[in-house]
């Protein structure tokens, strides 16, 4: 979660194991949301609970999907940061994607196998279809390349539609900056105008057709626009854009004429369509926050909370492994104490926190183990003799 971020281990930089913390703030931020967006939205007992919770209470896990957004524009930017020391080659580029892969798949497997175990003993023991059917051996074959997305197969768990996002990203990310440093000539810094044509143009784009979109789908009735994950892309690439004005690779004026368009996007759509959309609000607002925490030197001290901090480390844990947990946790409590809504408040809020421990073992067996591994395969060439250092210099940026 997502935002998901890289290792990165730069001699310019003062301390190599240290985080960006703000965007670590962020990320729990994002992750806590989500996780309470699912637990109060999917019964067992979030029926109850409503019936005593105040409408204006509810709103809040009710808008937590849109942390989403924030960790795709956290995506885009610690993207950018970790690649920009190295030159995309044949070699290089599938070592990147190739490391990604090896650094988000092991607790993703280790979730699939732990909701999979769910399914079977909620269909075949309790008769119970509300985490979906059991996934066929197709289904397993295509949530291993992330393409069940664009297969069109059902997702074994909440929130892997994601993940399957993120991959693509980082593969067409790998493909554009290779571009760009083509375009720029020698060295791994590109140069504005190829960043201009390689992200802002295409990222202001994928923008404009992302959903909801009345336009674009009045335009192409027939595609599934909630699950193209193309639209997702101009959220990402905001993340990009904000990276590489701060790092100066281009000018200021594309953040500003950027999130100028996301802002006429939103009065343009709510004016013509009624409709407003607030995945690209928090996107903007995430870019915005971003610039200037980095404007204000203060990306290591903003949201530096150590709780808020824990919660950021084990968010991508957190984001995968909440549902089957909170699942477990209200079936359980649905049994004991029945459709009593005080209990069944009760018992939500039992869901998150178990979820939050189950992450933190999650992220200490499986995640970071799996981070180090990734990191064997190295961080493709480094960054030529007389390259500018980055400017972005309080951190360094984990997962």
């Amino acid at each position: 979660m997502a935002d998901p971020a890289v290792s990165v281990d730069s001699p310019a930089l003062a301390r190599p194991a240290a985080r960006f913390a703000f965007l670590d703030g962020l990320r729990a931020i994002g992750a806590l949301g989500v996780a309470a967006y699912h637990i109060e939205r999917y019964d067992p007992l979030a029926t109850a609970a409503r019936r005593i919770v105040p409408e204006w209470l509810q709103a809040i896990p009710q808008h937590g999907w849109m942390g989403v957004q924030v960790f795709f524009v956290i995506s885009g930017f610690i993207i950018a940061h970790s690649l920009r020391n190295v030159r995309i080659d044949w070699k290089s580029g599938p070592l990147f994607v190739l490391r990604r892969y090896l650094r988000l798949s092991p607790p993703y497997w280790v979730t699939i196998v732990f909701v999979t175990a769910l399914t079977i003993d909620a269909v075949k023991q309790l008769d119970d279809n509300s985490l979906g059917p059991i996934p066929s051996p197709g289904v397993y074959l295509s949530h291993l390349l992330y393409f069940q997305e664009i297969v069109g197969d059902e997702n074994i768990s909440t929130g892997f539609w994601m993940l399957c996002i993120e991959m693509q990203f980082y593969a067409l990310y790998a493909l554009l900056l290779w571009a760009a440093q083509r375009l720029s000539g020698v060295g791994t810094i590109p140069k504005a105008w190829p960043m201009i044509l390689c992200f802002w143009l295409p990222g202001l784009m994928l923008l404009y057709c992302y959903h909801p979109n009345p336009f674009v789908e009045t335009l192409m009735p027939d595609i599934e626009h909630s699950v193209w994950a193309p639209y997702f892309f101009g959220i990402i690439a905001f993340g990009i854009v904000t990276y590489a004005v701060l790092e100066r690779w281009m000018p200021e004026w594309t953040f500003w004429s950027y999130a100028a368009m996301m802002l006429a996007r939103l009065v343009i759509e709510t004016a013509k369509y009624q409709t407003f959309s607030k995945e690209i609000c928090v996107g903007l607002l995430a870019g915005l926050a971003i610039y200037a925490c980095t404007k204000a030197n203060a990306m290591h001290r903003w949201l530096n909370v150590r709780w808020l901090q824990h919660i950021g480390r084990i968010s991508y844990s957190l984001f995968l492994i909440h549902y089957g947990v909170s699942w477990i946790v209200k079936v359980m409590g649905r049994e004991i104490t029945g459709d009593n809504p005080v209990a069944a408040v009760a018992w939500l809020v039992l869901s998150l926190g178990l979820s939050l421990i189950a992450a933190h073992f999650l992220c200490l067996t499986v995640e970071e183990p799996s981070a180090r591994f990734a990191r064997r395969f190295g961080e493709g060439k480094p960054q030529s003799a007389g390259a500018a250092a980055p400017r972005i210099g309080e951190a360094a940026a984990t997962r």
